[in-house]
């Protein structure tokens, strides 16, 4: 992936890269998967979401392209769910979208803290309403959690596999929130929170020594019912418009599911010559929504 997030390559060059990366992915496929779109359209019927279940959360099967007529790749053509193995059922019940929890920490330079963090607080806050977390410390956070969780936690911070950067050098690691279970997972069964990390490479998954981990795999451990990041590092401001894309979608039409939101996120990528736009990845039950 790092050569999608090549600073030395213009976009039309990553957009290259994610097309070559998409024709190769579709090579190595379950060949079960081809057939199986060919039979359906053979069928005449549609497709109306793919869900997949696999420990592996870091294969980028929304940029597949498909050996086909359809110049778009499987992400853009469909909405695409994922969920890990082992997890809770899938919620598919519409939640409203209010009361959010955001967490916009400012951390010790480098990196330099981001720009929009601020403003994308205010956004989430004005669609969603809810309240900013005091992002001191992972312990911090934690006991804020457990006095209201809200339908929606969003992170605007500097991320990678496993951990997001908070206030000043602290951080937030996917085993710190793996540790949160025991306190948050009472409260986190009925509240079912939305999780949206917009930060790098959150959506990832990083080997450990029990298997896969990450932070998106994480928090769905302790109850989250979506989670919504980016698969490799991401450009601010097109982070940004992510953001103001989405929560503009969840409030306008809340009866749309997250998954299909996302897919038309990923759709942008084309239209703008932006990779950070494809990076999105939903994590939860195709239905989900916020109506």
């Amino acid at each position: 992936m790092a050569e999608f997030e090549d600073p030395e390559s213009d976009g039309p060059d990553r957009m290259l890269a994610l097309r070559g990366a998409g024709e190769q992915l579709w090579e190595v496929s379950p060949p079960g998967l081809g057939r199986a779109l060919e039979a359906i359209a053979a069928a005449g019927h549609t497709i109306g979401a793919i869900q997949i279940t696999s420990e592996e959360g870091s294969i980028p099967w929304e940029l597949m392209h498909p050996d086909d007529e359809d110049d778009r790749p499987l992400g853009v053509r469909y909405p695409i769910a994922r969920w890990f193995m082992g997890r809770d059922s899938l919620r598919d019940a519409g939640r409203p979208a209010v009361d959010a929890r955001v967490a916009a920490p400012r951390n010790s330079p480098p990196p330099e803290p981001l720009p929009m963090a601020a403003a994308e607080a205010q956004l989430v806050l004005r669609k969603v309403s809810g309240e900013e977390l005091q992002a001191t410390s992972a312990v911090a956070i934690e006991k804020q959690w457990r006095v209201g969780p809200g339908t929606f936690l969003h992170f605007v911070c500097h991320g990678a596999e496993d951990r997001l950067r908070l206030d000043g050098n602290a951080t937030l690691s996917a085993l710190q929130v793996n540790g949160m279970r025991h306190k948050l997972l009472p409260t986190w069964r009925d509240s079912a929170p939305i999780v949206f990390l917009n930060a790098c490479k959150t959506a990832q998954t990083v080997p450990t020594l029990i298997g896969p981990g990450g932070l998106s795999r994480s928090w769905t451990k302790v109850g989250a019912a979506a989670v919504v990041a980016p698969l490799w590092s991401v450009d601010d401001d097109t982070a940004h418009a992510v953001a103001e894309y989405f929560y503009e979608r969840i409030t306008t039409e809340p009866k749309t599911p997250y998954a299909a939101i996302v897919r038309d996120i990923r759709a942008k990528a084309a239209v703008e010559e932006e990779d950070t736009y494809a990076a999105y990845c939903y994590f939860g039950s195709p239905q989900a929504s916020s109506g």
